[in-house]
């Protein structure tokens, strides 16, 4: 639905275009006329009737209006060629909004113009989507792209007319908002967000930083520098939020944010995986560890491999037992007191071989995405071997 919208909006937006150079083209075709009558009246009006005094000059006046007319149309055309390069350069394909280029220009006018400086007054908006770059792992990039633009026909929805938008690049946007309604900044922070994949809706949340100006900051640079210090402070406190900045912010701040959750989850050394409790069981995450373990290539290779279900992590004659214990979790996830669920199984490698593992896992449940199931899993074999190691040593 919403990209018919947005296909909508696009097709409006050339319509405007055309008619406006249309409506031009026919004024002036009608003042040329209007012109050489003045000088060299061909017809007369009496009555509400037209009376022609020559014939022949009057089709002579006539071709030479429409003459003029279709010189000056084409070149209103070519003009406006002109203008739609330079609007595409200024404008990003996808989303259309602004890019960072076309943003600068924008502010730079605004903020250069004759108006008052109490009037040049606003915020600058630093925002990006979470967790972007699993929505594309798990959804494929033709999802991710639709997020992008759902999240771009919101921003210019709630944010208002007068607001300067740009995708900054990837899933990130930055925005000037004029005057001194914050609320706005709100109200996008909190808006429920969704987007469609295989037939299902899907939330998202985006985090947001700003920085009023002038009152905090000198220039555009110093603006979208300090939103950029609050949009990390949101990130690094749970992401889905809005934060001002605060002179408490510093460049150095960031350094506590140089390991991602996804850093985090990669670089354990444990083999990890997160799977929706759906019908299908679908995987939503496996960790590097998790997808040499399975003998797969990469994460694209290991949903491929597993299209994406957890039961075909699982060796078939393990399956029944390990879906027991987590319709168990699922039936007592309400419990203040929940215990993580502790088995063993073996799994399917893409190779085709019987991998015996040890298994922990503990069952959430997620404002996004429902029931989650998050496991830690563990070669038997490679931990017997390395604690026979540990062993001999001692």
């Amino acid at each position: 639905m919403k990209d018919k919208i947005f296909r909508l909006r696009l097709l409006l937006r050339k319509i405007n275009n055309y008619t406006s150079t249309l409506v031009l083209a026919v004024t002036i075709f009608v003042i040329t006329l209007a012109g050489i009558q003045t000088f060299y009246p061909e017809f007369k009006v009496e009555n509400g009737q037209i009376r022609v005094l020559d014939q022949h000059f009057l089709a002579l006046h006539l071709l030479i209006t429409l003459l003029v007319s279709v010189l000056f149309f084409a070149l209103l055309h070519f003009r406006e060629r002109e203008k739609e390069v330079l609007d595409a350069a200024a404008r990003d394909s996808l989303t259309t909004l602004l890019t960072r280029s076309g943003f600068d220009d924008a502010v730079n006018r605004f903020l250069n113009g004759d108006q008052d400086q109490k009037s040049k007054a606003g915020f600058f908006l630093m925002l990006d989507i979470d967790d972007f770059k699993q929505i594309n792992d798990v959804h494929g990039h033709d999802v991710g792209d639709q997020v992008l633009v759902t999240l771009a026909l919101n921003m210019e929805s709630v944010l208002g007319s007068d607001a300067i938008i740009c995708r900054n690049g990837g899933d990130e946007f930055c925005a000037f908002l004029p005057g001194k309604d914050a609320d706005r900044i709100k109200r996008l922070s909190s808006l429920d967000q969704v987007f469609s994949a295989k037939s299902k809706q899907y939330p998202f949340t985006v985090s947001i930083g700003y920085v009023e100006y002038p009152r905090q900051a000198q220039s555009e640079t110093d603006a979208l520098t300090k939103a950029d210090l609050a949009l990390y402070v949101v990130k690094q406190h749970d992401k889905n939020g809005f934060q001002q900045y605060h002179r408490w912010m510093k460049k150095s701040d960031r350094k506590h944010l140089g390991l991602t959750l996804r850093e985090v989850a990669d670089n354990l050394p444990v083999s990890f995986l997160i799977c929706g409790m759906d019908e299908d069981k679908s995987i939503l995450y496996a960790n590097q560890d998790m997808i040499s373990l399975m003998g797969c290539a990469n994460l694209k290779d290991f949903l491929s491999y597993t299209d994406r279900k957890m039961d075909h992590v699982i060796y078939p004659t393990d399956r029944p037992k390990v879906n027991m214990i987590v319709a168990q979790a699922v039936a007592n996830v309400n419990r203040k007191s929940q215990r993580p669920e502790i088995m063993t199984f073996r799994l399917l490698t893409k190779d085709g071989r019987p991998l015996k593992v040890l298994a922990k896992g503990r069952l959430v449940r997620d404002p996004r995405d429902g029931l989650v199931f998050y496991v830690t899993i563990l070669d038997m074999a490679t931990d017997l071997l390395a604690d026979q190691a540990v062993a001999s040593k001692d």
